[in-house]
């Protein structure tokens, strides 16, 4: 049995990733966004915790609370491409300062939190994995087509700290794995306004996607630590 903390709990790939969790026989601490830091258990299992995941005293609360658990695998599945008031950009002339910021807070700024206080969590004798969703559109090599300017810098720079971390820890903890996670397109809100032109086949459900995700987590070793893989496994440049 491993110890999972799923941050990004409540999104389609995080809850599925959870489910598939708890099927596989596994532990799961799932980290839901509030204003009140509250913890509670539904079952022997699984946890729930409630915090500001920007506020470092309480992500401090939290990997207090996580000790006794031994987590050895960190998933960040967080983050946002547009909201009622953000809407990815095909030209420069759209960018807006006041939406870059909110995307990079979410989508990069979280992952280098969550690795400065949690990562201290992890035994150095034995295989842990921080994995972190990221996107192919984050690969400055693969694009081709331009635009989303925010979305793209947010998930280059994400890209930029996994890789970083993985150099980092290399000799801190070498049993250590740092991987980022393409997951595809999946049906969920974050996809919904973009599946239009998605060929059906590749417009994949957040059950299939956690599987495939949770496959490259529990195969990957310490040698290919620093690397960025799509769901199916197959290597994306960075």
């Amino acid at each position: 049995m491993n110890n999972y903390l799923i941050f990004g709990a409540s999104g389609a790939i995080g809850q599925a990733i959870t489910n598939q969790c708890l099927i596989n026989g596994h532990q799961v601490h799932q980290i839901f966004r509030s204003n009140n830091f509250k913890h509670e258990a539904t079952t022997p299992n699984c946890h729930k915790y409630y915090l500001d995941v920007y506020k470092e005293q309480e992500l401090l609360q939290l990997a207090t609370l996580l000790k006794e658990y031994q987590i050895n695998r960190i998933i960040n599945c967080a983050g946002i491409l547009h909201t009622k008031d953000i809407s990815p950009e095909k030209t420069i002339i759209q960018l807006n300062p006041n939406a870059f910021v909110e995307i990079i807070k979410a989508n990069t700024l979280l992952t280098a939190l969550i690795a400065k206080h949690l990562l201290p969590l992890f035994n150095k004798n034995t295989k842990s994995v921080f994995a972190v969703l990221s996107a192919r559109i984050g690969s400055i090599s693969d694009n081709q087509l331009g635009g989303w300017y925010s979305y793209r810098a947010s998930k280059a720079a994400l890209n930029q700290i996994l890789k970083t971390l993985s150099i980092e820890f290399k000799f801190k903890k070498p049993n250590a794995v740092f991987v980022a996670l393409h997951p595809g397109t999946t049906d969920s809100n974050l996809s919904k306004p973009f599946q239009k032109n998605i060929p059906p086949k590749k417009l994949f459900t957040a059950r299939f996607v956690a599987k495939c995700l949770l496959n490259i987590i529990e195969t990957i070793q310490p040698e290919n630590s620093g690397s960025f893989y799509a769901w199916d496994g197959s290597t994306i440049q960075w």
